[in-house]
């Protein structure tokens, strides 16, 4: 009998207990509503039909017909027939399902098909800020043909648009090729992943340095400048091009402000003096720790999933030489919960990382009053 999809050639029947020799074979389920690949085997799969169903072992798709064009989809898993799918990818890959993760509010399960059979599988659990892969299988006979790069796309539009790092526990050996290949890079040490069963590394998707400006950068957030005089400091940054984008009070009390302009951005910190005449500021700047230039600030929110194995990358990178002031810490600047660190380079100049946590809507915070 012949099944009603284009390309497709059935060799089995209905009420059959078959073996399928062909590795990578396909099984087609016809259905009251037509004829319409339920799952996928490999060699030496055994599968008892019954009941209203009729199933049929098809050629295998990764062969390729002459005059079959390629037809390649990504769905989001919506329907019970996705989800079984999505299961069969899953534990092709010899991996046990997870039937909690995959439940979780925050997940997404998606499918990839080629020419209606399904190839991939992928499960993005969104965090706070990040997107975490918790699992990304391609079938065993489908696998170097590139369609986890094709999932990966599909990946980076539904995780879009992320404010934190998209990043992976990836297991140790091939799993880390895989997402090397596709842009992910090493943090911090290894882990035993209870959930897995198998020892994993941290990896988030690299992120190219972009202009400081705007917030989501990767790169140098802000240079902070310690100034006597607040309103005097932005009347001359202000004349050279810089406005003024937030007010904000550290959390000594100080006055505080973001200025931007010229392709970047500054901090200003005021610290009172008792004189003000334009001189012996100057004077007391060139004496006076609390004047003048403070620290460099950059902002990893999409480079990491946390600080802490930020960190780890940057010792494993120094040899262990790296100089940290503290472990990290949380504060709130504005609406923004940032987490804070900071090392120090050769010369003791400090260098600041921040990660953006969070966001607290501006109705719950206090405006400041200069």
């Amino acid at each position: 009998m012949m099944c009603n999809m284009v390309g497709f050639v059935c060799v089995g029947g209905s009420g059959v207990i078959g073996r399928c020799r062909q590795r990578g074979v396909a099984l087609c389920r016809r259905r009251r509503g037509g004829t319409h690949v339920n799952r996928m085997s490999t060699a030496g799969d055994y599968y008892g039909l019954t009941g209203e169903e009729d199933f049929y072992v098809v050629r295998d798709l990764a062969e390729g017909d002459e005059g079959l064009a390629e037809d390649v989809r990504v769905v989001v898993c919506r329907t019970a027939d996705d989800v079984r799918d999505a299961q069969m990818i899953w534990e092709n890959s010899g991996r046990p399902w997870d039937n909690d993760s995959v439940q979780d509010a925050s997940a997404t399960l998606m499918v990839l098909r080629r020419n209606g059979t399904p190839v991939a599988v992928a499960l993005l659990l969104r965090e706070v800020m990040n997107v975490c892969i918790r699992a990304l299988y391609v079938h065993m006979s489908m696998r170097g043909r590139g369609y986890g790069r094709r999932m990966m796309e599909r990946i980076l539009m539904e995780a879009s648009p992320l404010d934190g790092v998209l990043y992976v526990d990836a297991e140790k050996g091939i799993d880390m090729g895989f997402y090397s290949i596709l842009g992910f890079e090493k943090l911090g040490k290894q882990r035993f992943d209870e959930r897995k069963q198998a020892w994993t590394v941290r990896m988030a998707l690299r992120q190219p340095a972009v202009s400081p400006v705007g917030h989501g950068s990767v790169g140098l957030h802000h240079t902070s400048i310690r100034v006597s005089n607040m309103e005097r400091s932005l009347a001359f940054y202000g004349m050279l091009g810089l406005y003024l984008t937030e007010k904000f009070h550290t959390q000594g009390g100080l006055r505080a402000c973001y200025i931007e302009g010229l392709g970047t951005r500054l901090e200003l910190v005021e610290f009172e003096l008792q004189s003000t005449a334009k001189e012996e500021v100057v004077a007391i700047s060139r004496r006076h720790p609390l004047i003048g230039f403070d620290r460099l600030v950059f902002d990893v929110t999409k480079a990491c999933p946390d600080l802490e194995s930020f960190l780890e990358y940057l010792q494993s990178r120094s040899g262990g030489a790296l100089t940290v002031s503290g472990p990290p810490s949380q504060l709130v600047q504005g609406c923004t919960v940032l987490s804070v660190t900071t090392v120090t380079d050769p010369d003791g100049v400090p260098v600041e990382f921040i990660r953006r946590d969070g966001v607290i809507p501006r109705s719950l915070t206090s405006k400041p009053e200069w």
